[in-house]
């Protein structure tokens, strides 16, 4: 791997060399990756990405990284540690624009704190806000995809671009009939080298109830027996690649 990523990568956060990918899992089991970078909003995100295509480098973005474990073997490219968290309101609306990095549980404390509910039946969930809609996370009210109105993702160039672009795209995009997203779907059929659309932001449309309500809901949501733990993914090294 030519030492101009590297370099190129320094310019856009903080990247490190041979990251042990152990800290991930309570085993500290797991290999290293050759890059490993932390973007700290969507900006530093897309341009992590960006750089890992332009100079045809496998990439792998990951949210909290709790229970993920990974080959010794490691991963021969860049992972990105999606830490962007922003959060914007609307004046107007009771619509809310959250980061993909954002935690899911420090969402719908924040939300439900000035009054907007809809989500607090998955206050119990642990992730990020990018990893629910990825899989369209479910509770007892329903999917997380009926709260959310847009998207935007860092779409890979396709044969006729040359760099990959953001676009936005409205929640009925991502449903699909085989009972999991048009990401999860597409994803299922690529190769773990194969360029991934990444989500940046998501538009979320929710309702107005008194915080109190809201409060009590997340109480009884957190009084819940945690779901069984065990691992996330598991992570292979890229057959046949020599990086």
């Amino acid at each position: 791997m030519a030492d101009t990523f590297q370099d190129l990568l320094k310019r856009i956060a903080r990247v490190e060399s041979n990251f042990p990918l152990g800290t991930f899992n309570s085993l500290g089991a797991g290999g290293v990756a050759d890059y490993f970078t932390a973007p700290q909003d969507t900006i530093e995100l897309a341009a992590a990405v960006q750089a890992a295509l332009d100079q045809k480098v496998p990439y792998l973005v990951i949210g909290q990284g709790q229970g993920l474990l990974f080959s010794d073997g490691g991963f021969p490219g860049l992972v990105i540690h999606n830490q962007s968290s922003n959060l914007v309101f609307s004046s107007d609306h009771s619509q809310v624009v959250a980061d993909s990095g954002l935690s899911l549980k420090r969402f719908i404390s924040v939300t439900s704190s000035r009054g907007l509910g809809g989500l607090t039946h998955l206050y119990s969930e642990s992730g990020t806000i990018g990893g629910a809609v990825y899989a369209n996370l479910q509770g007892d009210g329903g999917p997380i995809l009926s709260s959310v109105r847009f998207l935007t993702m860092l779409a890979p160039p396709s044969l006729l671009d040359k760099r990959a672009t953001i676009i936005r795209y409205p929640a009925e995009w991502l449903k699909s009939e085989e009972g999991m997203t048009k990401l999860r779907a597409l994803k299922e059929t690529k190769s773990m080298e194969e360029p991934q659309p990444i989500i940046l932001t998501v538009t979320f449309q929710l309702t107005r109830l008194r915080p109190d309500e809201l409060q009590n809901r997340m109480q009884i949501q957190s009084s819940k027996h945690p779901r069984p733990g065990g691992f996330g993914p598991v992570f292979e090294p890229i057959p046949g690649d020599d990086l």
